[in-house]
């Protein structure tokens, strides 16, 4: 990771990271580092969209030590900056796994 222009990543409005769980301490650490806001709102969902989903909402300064606290394990996306409160409106358990529209979907 250290090829990485981290202080271009440090300055972007929403940062989405794939896969990036096991580097989580590192990649939060590097952010911070080269300017990121500490208090910026992040998040990691682990095992997005499948039932067993589940989702830290943190900052960045304090998201890997939740993420190792609540024992989030992969596959997960990690998603860093203001994007993230709009989980509330948006997010599957707001219309719920078990929706009508979500069980003819899987059906298919």
């Amino acid at each position: 990771m250290s090829n990485l222009d981290w202080e271009a990543l440090a300055r972007v409005p929403t940062l989405v990271v794939l896969m990036g769980l096991s580097a989580l301490p590192e990649i939060t650490a590097r952010l911070l580092e080269h300017g990121a806001d500490p208090d910026s709102p992040a998040a990691v969902i682990a095992s997005g969209t499948l039932p067993a989903q589940r989702t830290v909402v943190a900052t960045l300064a304090t998201l890997a030590t939740r993420v190792a606290e609540e024992g989030l394990e992969p596959p997960a996306t990690l998603v860093i900056g203001e994007v993230v409160q709009v989980r509330e409106h948006l997010s599957a358990e707001v219309v719920g796994l078990t929706h009508p529209a979500r069980r003819l979907v899987s059906q298919l």
